[in-house]
């Protein structure tokens, strides 16, 4: 007989093992956080100060950067600084049609350009523009 050998609980099983707070204790640090921060230069900073005090709370919570900008509109003034532009071009450089303007929303609500698309041949110039490139947080005054 064949000893059966014991199984092994992957990397995988391990890495995964964590816990999503709930909105109301993130929201909770969030506004600890903005009582004492003056301000963060990017939201991989704020997520990282946010992960760290929750990790003071349970060692498994943990919360991605996306949630973290998401509730932290209420507690923080979010400025967006675009990234580097190259010339804005209007015509196509590939058939002379007129090029269309892609918008996006940003979390404030006000409309960023992310690129320029040619509505004849299809031309893209999402290669010139980066936009946003940072977010910028600070502490709402009326907190």
């Amino acid at each position: 007989m064949k000893k059966k050998e014991p199984e092994q609980k992957t990397l995988a099983y391990k890495i995964l093992r964590y816990r999503i707070p709930k909105k109301e204790l993130v929201r909770e640090v969030l506004s600890s956080i903005a009582k004492e921060k003056t301000s963060f230069s990017s939201l991989a900073e704020m997520a990282k100060e946010v992960n760290a005090r929750l990790k003071r709370l349970n060692r498994s919570y943990v919360v991605s950067t996306s949630r973290c900008r998401e509730l932290s509109r209420d507690f923080f003034d979010v400025n967006a600084t675009p990234g580097s532009r190259r010339s804005l071009k209007v015509v196509c450089p590939a058939c002379g049609g007129s090029l269309g303007v892609i918008r996006n929303k940003t979390i404030n609500g006000s409309e960023v350009t992310l690129s320029y698309m040619c509505k004849n041949c299809g031309y893209s110039s999402k290669e010139y523009l980066r936009v946003p490139a940072r977010y910028r947080f600070s502490p709402k005054n009326n907190i």
